[in-house]
């Protein structure tokens, strides 16, 4: 069974990998291209207001200005996704949860994990400006997982159960074997148009990557905006932060 569950663990990683191949770009010091953020007029994120703010998430974040940045950015890119792909017709209860513009690939990974706690952290910050007649909620941003046919129950429970507990939207289990085509079915039924990944420099083919980097159409896939929050983060720093 453990050698079982290396080759799921290995597929998962190779489907992720297939998901992210042909990235935008990117210096070799993991430095991404700067850019000016929609919330920038509106709030200054830097690491006074992250501990003032969310003094139990960053009680740690003590005199590291180069990662303060970093998360900074992270969370400009999520309200920038918030501003950009959020509708209207979320508010309507009837479809809320079910459909919608935003969505998270979610594998229950350290990266994923990640990426879902800045999400957390954005909405707040969103709302807080933007979001005051309407809140954002996580069930506004619905979850997609790809799995293998032969992947363990264990896994798809944990993705699942994690996915529930921090109230994502409809969580989806997309067949793996056949991503491209899964992938576009999905979004033909729910409208998605962007989907936030935890890629990151270190990926495999992604050192190149960028905040927001369209889908291969020209290659087969469906057109969605990739979003990538943690991709100039470490390896370190995803722990740290975790």
């Amino acid at each position: 069974r453990t050698e079982g569950l290396v080759v799921t663990s290995v597929s998962i990683l190779v489907l992720f990998v297939c998901l992210l191949f042909a990235c935008g770009t990117m210096e070799e010091d993991g430095q991404v291209s700067s850019r000016s953020w929609y919330f920038e007029d509106k709030v200054k994120v830097d690491e006074d207001f992250l501990r003032t703010r969310f003094p139990e998430t960053f009680d740690w974040l003590v005199d590291d200005q180069p990662f303060a940045q970093r998360i900074a950015d992270s969370l400009y890119a999520c309200l920038q996704t918030f501003h950009d792909y959020r509708t209207e017709q979320q508010a309507d209860e009837s479809i809320r949860g079910k459909k919608g513009r935003i969505a998270i690939s979610w594998n229950g990974g350290k990266d994923a994990t990640a990426t879902l706690k800045l999400i957390q952290l954005a909405i707040e910050i969103f709302n807080d400006f933007d979001g005051k007649d309407s809140p954002l909620t996580l069930s506004d941003i619905l979850g997609v997982y790809f799995s293998e046919p032969d992947a363990f129950e264990e896994v798809l429970e944990f993705t699942t159960s994690i996915a529930h507990q921090f109230k994502l939207g409809e969580f989806v289990v997309l067949d793996g074997s056949n991503i491209k085509e899964s992938l576009r079915k999905h979004i033909e039924e729910t409208g998605i148009e962007a989907i936030f990944m935890g890629t990151r420099k270190n990926d495999p083919n992604c050192k190149k990557v960028e905040f927001f980097l369209p889908s291969d159409d020209d290659r087969g896939w469906p057109k969605f905006m990739r979003v990538n929050p943690v991709v100039a983060w470490s390896y370190q720093e995803i722990w740290r932060f975790l």
